[in-house]
């Protein structure tokens, strides 16, 4: 995935912040109903590495890492569909034939739905850690300037 932005901030260990413009492919994207409950405008700060050097204000190309879109996407709908599929067959499991089967189904969707709640926890608490950069393997997830355009 290749983007264009602007270098608004350096910051420590060879990292800028750059300022992109959401452009027409994201308008034509079936998620984007999803990304504008999230970015009220057209502008979206990232921090990306920069091997490059860019001065603040330059504009710069910005490339993702092959695969690094694929393991965001893996490990943003695999954590909570597990949690879901362990919570159901874990409830399921320790009800046993202790209770009738309609009100294990109940308490079995409802196990499920706590097991998408640990998963989505689960998610959280590794966004927090990247962004943080106290997990190794932050890179892989980041954005790299690949030109300086001007």
């Amino acid at each position: 995935m290749f983007e264009t932005g602007v270098v608004v901030e350096r910051e420590s260990g060879g990292l800028v912040r750059v300022e992109i413009l959401r452009t027409a492919a994201c308008d034509g994207c079936h998620a984007r109903g999803a990304c504008a409950m999230v970015f009220q405008n057209r502008r979206v700060v990232l921090t990306a590495s920069d091997p490059l050097g860019a001065a603040k204000g330059a504009k710069v190309t910005l490339e993702l890492p092959d695969g690094a879109f694929l393991r965001a996407c893996a490990t943003v709908y695999l954590i909570p569909l597990a949690g879901l599929v362990a919570g159901a067959l874990a409830t399921w499991a320790a009800l046993g034939s202790t209770v009738t089967a309609s009100r294990r189904d109940v308490l079995a969707a409802l196990g499920a739905l706590a097991g998408v709640a640990v998963g989505w926890g689960i998610v959280r608490i590794l966004d927090r850690r990247l962004r943080e950069g106290r997990r190794n393997g932050a890179e892989r997830f980041r954005a790299v300037v690949t030109g300086i355009v001007s």
